[in-house]
């Protein structure tokens, strides 16, 4: 950890520790975002074997689940859930909300399994 601590430090320090350490080889993105789950109390969210609805993934543009590492999942009680590579990206949170006209609850996914999964729908 200090290593990547250091490194962040030294020359990348707008990258994110997570990603830093899973270049470095200490990690997986899986193994990032379970304990970013559970840190944040946040569901995380396999999308390999998820049935995606055609009708809930045509309420946010390719491109900006592209830009944004998201994936519009299902409807739960009136709330679109979404899968989202960085759960405290606010601002998207807030930009979604406004795109789709509803509230938005998010679950942190893989940004692989997010971009193979925008790639095929």
């Amino acid at each position: 950890m200090k290593e990547a601590i250091t490194e962040q430090s030294n020359h990348a320090p707008y990258e994110r520790l997570g990603l830093i350490i899973r270049r470095m080889g200490f990690t997986t993105d899986h193994q990032i975002r379970n304990a970013l789950s559970c840190c944040l109390e946040i569901p995380f969210v396999s999308l390999s074997e998820f049935n995606f609805d055609s009708d809930v993934l045509k309420l946010i543009p390719a491109e900006f689940a592209r830009v944004h590492s998201l994936l519009p999942l299902i409807f739960h009680k009136d709330r679109l859930i979404v899968a989202m590579e960085d759960p405290s990206d606010s601002e998207t949170l807030n930009m979604l909300h406004f795109m789709s006209d509803h509230s938005i609850d998010n679950v942190i996914g893989t940004a692989e399994e997010i971009d193979y999964a925008i790639s095929q729908y």
